[in-house]
């Protein structure tokens, strides 16, 4: 197999281990999470497939340490608000 072929295997590997990642995703309650908590869990994972699991992880635990970890920095005065998931994305992001 060329390197080429083997780097698009990979690439589709690891691609589909997140999809199935998150499509196991639950709240602690057994429930989908919703619209809002899948971006969070996909932004605070930089992505790296363990911490992608690590905060779908957290879903089931506590939802609310991942909107943390997904829409809010640390900044010099504590956590900033720095992107809002409850809103569509606006055209330029998409």
């Amino acid at each position: 197999m060329s390197n080429q072929c083997s780097s698009i295997v990979r690439w589709q590997t690891k691609l589909a281990s997140r999809i199935l990642t998150l499509l196991v995703a639950r709240i602690h309650t057994g429930e989908l999470p919703g619209k809002r908590l899948l971006p969070c869990a996909v932004i605070a994972s930089k992505s790296d497939l363990l911490r992608l699991q690590y905060y779908v992880g957290l879903l089931a635990i506590d939802w609310r340490d991942v909107i943390v970890a997904g829409e809010y920095a640390v900044r010099e005065q504590g956590l900033a608000k720095v992107r809002n998931f409850c809103e569509p994305l606006p055209p330029d992001d998409l």
